[in-house]
């Protein structure tokens, strides 16, 4: 989805019309950051409806479109510039709860970004970089373009009534072990696979190509950290 400065865009605010990743010219949008991004970015969102920082600019990467939310952030699809790189990223709420809330989320955040620091392997999403803006944290990870979450996958599989056969589960989950074994050859043990972070793409050769995200609880086997703590979502969790 590479794009440069010379294709038509859209302000996600105003909706006048520029060059992709061009600040958009309307005063108030001017006032606010906002910049023109691609028109099938937004087209499906109605204008009141948009999430506030699609538009804007974090250093050089320019969100186009929500990917995501959840209790400790959001994930938008960003376009690396000047090359309009597509990127996801990640970025952790600032807002909402005590202190010691926010300090979670920050703690988690940042053991997300070690974590992929440590990290090279095809079936773990890569990190880009991480940074700060205007105080706030933030990960660049690589986009994973068509992809699906298992979760997504099994639920529409679900409706048309076609179960995955032993084959594909076993292809599934040879490239999830290898992933989660490359891992734990660095000492990072992931402690939240569920289908919700496994992404599923079509590649030459794979049409189910598996890449496992979201390392914010893992833990790092050769730190000190209370083991006593269960971390992980209660559903997919040993019972012990």
């Amino acid at each position: 989805m590479g794009r440069s400065q010379d294709t038509a865009g859209i302000c996600p605010s105003c909706e006048g019309h520029g060059l992709v990743g061009e600040p958009c010219q309307e005063r108030v949008c001017a006032l606010r950051g906002y910049h023109h991004v691609p028109p099938d970015a937004v087209a499906a969102v109605a204008r009141d409806k948009r999430d506030a920082l699609v538009g804007r600019a974090m250093d050089e990467y320019l969100l186009v479109s929500l990917l995501g939310a959840g209790g400790f952030g959001k994930v938008y699809l960003a376009l690396q510039r000047p090359i309009m790189l597509p990127t996801a990223l990640k970025l952790v709420h600032r807002d909402g709860g005590d202190e010691r809330a926010q300090a979670m989320r920050l703690e988690k955040f940042e053991g997300e970004a070690q974590a992929l620091a440590r990290l090279s392997h095809p079936h773990i999403v890569r990190l880009l970089k991480y940074g700060v803006w205007d105080g706030t944290p933030y990960l660049v990870m690589e986009y994973v373009d068509g992809g699906r979450t298992l979760n997504a996958d099994l639920a529409a599989r679900a409706l048309r009534a076609e179960p995955l056969d032993i084959a594909a589960v076993r292809h599934i989950l040879r490239q999830l072990l290898d992933g989660l074994e490359a891992a734990h050859e660095r000492d990072i043990v992931h402690r939240d696979v569920k289908p919700e972070n496994v992404m599923l793409q079509r590649v030459a050769g794979n049409p189910d190509f598996v890449r496992i995200l979201d390392f914010g609880l893992a833990k790092f086997l050769d730190d000190n950290h209370d083991t006593s703590v269960a971390m992980g979502t209660p559903r997919y969790m040993a019972p012990e």
